[in-house]
C-alpha cells in the first residue's frame, strides 16, 4: 500500500471502528430496554377490558342480502364475525398491550385484533366484488363501512376514491385522506400518497 494512502486508510478504519462500537452499544441498550419493558409487561396485573371500544358490525352490513353465491359466502363470514369480539388494535405491540391491560388478557386481545383484520379483509373483498359486478351503490356501502372502522387496507380507500370520482364526488377524497391520516398503521402514508396521486391525475 503506498505510504501516502496508508494514513487515510488508518483514519477510515478508525472511524469505522468507532461507528461499529457505537452501533453495538446502541443495539445493546435497545435490547436491554426491550427486555426490561417485556419483564414489566409480563408482571402487569390483569385489567378490566369489558369497556374497550369493541366494534359492533353495522345492521346495514349484517342484513345485506345478495343473489350472488360468492357474495353470500363472504357475507356468512361477516355474520360469523358479528358473534365475536372485535377490536382495532392496529399498530399496538404485544408488549404495550400487556403493559396496559395485563399479560393474562393478551390471548383474548390478540383474538379480537385478528377478528378485526378478518373483518376488514372480508368487507373489502365484498366491496371489490360488487364493484366488479357494477353494483356501485352497494360496493360503496361496504367500502365506506371499511373506512368507518378504520381499516388500513390501502385498496379499500383507493377503490372508494375511484367510485367517488366516477360519481362526481371528488371532494370526498379529501375526507378519506383525513381519516387515513389518523390511522395507527404503516400503510397510512401509502394510502395518502395513492389518494393524492388519484386526485392529481
Amino acid at each position: 500500500m503506498p505510504k501516502l494512502i496508508l494514513p487515510y486508510f488508518l483514519i477510515i478504519c478508525g472511524i469505522l471502528g468507532i461507528l461499529r462500537a457505537r452501533s453495538t452499544k446502541r443495539d445493546k441498550r435497545a435490547r436491554e430496554e426491550y427486555l426490561n419493558r417485556e419483564s414489566l409487561a409480563n408482571e402487569t396485573r390483569k385489567a378490566d377490558i369489558s369497556t374497550l371500544p369493541y366494534i359492533k358490525i353495522s345492521d346495514n352490513i349484517l342484513n345485506y342480502t345478495s343473489a350472488d353465491e360468492e357474495v353470500n359466502r363472504l357475507l356468512s363470514e361477516v355474520k360469523a364475525l358479528g358473534t365475536k369480539k372485535i377490536l382495532n388494535l392496529t399498530g399496538i405491540s404485544n408488549t404495550d398491550l400487556k403493559l396496559k391491560y395485563g399479560a393474562a388478557n393478551l390471548p383474548e386481545l390478540t383474538e379480537c385484533d385478528e377478528n378485526f383484520t378478518s373483518l376488514c379483509k372480508t368487507i373489502f373483498s365484498i366491496g371489490k366484488l360488487l364493484y366488479e359486478k357494477e353494483d356501485i351503490d352497494n360496493a360503496r356501502l361496504f367500502l365506506e363501512y371499511g373506512v368507518s372502522i378504520k381499516s388500513d387496507i390501502t385498496d379499500n380507500y383507493v377503490l372508494l376514491a375511484t367510485i367517488y370520482e366516477s360519481l362526481g364526488l371528488s371532494d370526498r377524497i379529501e375526507d378519506l385522506k383525513q381519516i387515513a391520516s389518523t390511522l395507527n398503521s404503516l400503510s397510512k402514508e401509502t394510502i395518502i400518497h395513492k389518494l393524492d396521486a388519484l386526485v392529481h391525475n
